[in-house]
């Protein structure tokens, strides 16, 4: 017969198995099984805790270290600058993903590629990276104001001057001065 503190809702019943298997753990009933159960579940969280805070950390502070050392083997980092650093890496490489994954998903993509994390990371953070796919990020280039245009559009604001619809600006008696 169970106990009511093995009944209990505030002991998950995947805690209760697990503690039966461990030799040595105290049985429910016992003075000392409430007590046993907090610290497991306590022991648990803090397991799944640093679990987690080791899949955010996508770099560790030995490797921010080992970074320094090569730049400049005197130089060393407070605890909070290394903090700060994971922190900024953490949020930088979860912004890359995000927007390169939402340009994959726009190109009808069915994987995240290189190229999109290239693109994003040109684009957005003005950072080359070379040696990523063999098309470069083509920059886009002012077009280039064809005369024969200009020419058309000065007749076409000059016969709009002489029907009164538009007066002239400054800046285009500025130009015919110049001309």
């Amino acid at each position: 017969m169970q106990s009511d503190e093995v009944n209990s809702p505030r002991i998950p019943q995947a805690i209760i198995s697990a503690i039966a298997q461990i030799p040595g753990a105290p049985r429910p009933g016992h003075p000392s099984y409430q007590a046993y159960v907090q610290a497991f579940q306590a022991n648990l969280m803090s397991q799944r805790q640093s679990s987690i805070n080791s899949r955010n950390n996508l770099i560790s502070k030995d490797r921010i270290k080992q970074l320094l050392r090569r730049i400049d083997p005197e130089q060393r980092l407070d605890g909070d600058v290394e903090d700060v650093l994971l922190d900024l890496t953490g949020e930088f490489i979860k912004s890359v993903t995000k927007t390169a994954s939402m340009l994959c998903k726009h190109r009808q993509g069915e994987a995240l590629e290189a190229h999109d994390a290239q693109m994003i990371v040109e684009k957005n953070y003005n950072i080359r990276v070379p040696g990523f796919g063999v098309e470069e990020v083509q920059e886009r280039k002012k077009k280039q104001k064809n005369e024969v245009h200009v020419q058309k559009v000065a007749v076409v604001r000059e016969a709009a001057r002489k029907a009164g619809v538009v007066k002239r600006s400054s800046r285009l008696r500025a130009r015919q001065i110049k001309q």
